[in-house]
């Protein structure tokens, strides 16, 4: 059995001609739950499946095209529908959280970035008493920059703050 999807589909499809006497019909949109199987024109002339025929499903706005069917069971079509197409929307998360990271290394190359000085980190831990001095907590400290190296901020004492990681992230690139 070999699965390809073969089209994404707009939300609002209720009917599909896929051609080659293949139709599906779908209005009470189940495809968003489980795959709908599309019938051939010999299923809907004789009642009964051609084993031999290549079948079309629909599972979440995706038809995937199905060749050699007859080799397995349809029950085993359905999880290999399934798993292919939700392997495709996990893809695509991960790639547009790649090309984010991505873009996001992008802006950031243009600064180099220096490690905050050993003298530094000491002194502010001194003077910041070893807490997050947005919130006072002890637990997953981390040097901040106050105005960020993007921002034109510096690695000097008078810049750098202690924060707790919930509070660092809250701040973001913000000054």
């Amino acid at each position: 059995m070999k699965l390809r999807i073969v089209r994404a589909l707009p939300e609002f499809l209720h009917a599909l001609d896929l051609g080659k006497g293949h139709s599906l019909s779908d209005p009470d949109h189940r495809q968003w739950v489980e795959p709908v199987r599309a019938t051939s024109g010999f299923e809907r002339t004789t009642g009964r499946i051609d084993p031999d025929e290549e079948q079309f499903w629909l599972f979440r706005n995706r038809v995937v095209l199905v060749e050699e069917p007859s080799t397995v069971h349809l029950e085993e079509i359905e999880v290999a529908v399934k798993y292919e197409v939700l392997a495709q929307e996990k893809q695509f998360v991960e790639m547009k959280r790649d090309v984010e990271l991505l873009e996001k290394g992008e802006a950031l190359a243009g600064i180099a970035r220096e490690p905050i000085p050993r003298e530094v980190r000491v002194l502010v831990w001194r003077r910041d008493q070893g807490r997050c001095v947005t919130c006072g907590s002890v637990e997953r400290l981390e040097f901040d920059h106050i105005i960020p190296l993007a921002k034109g901020g510096s690695n000097t004492e008078r810049n750098i703050q202690v924060l707790c990681e919930s509070c660092n992230r809250s701040k973001a690139a913000a000054i």
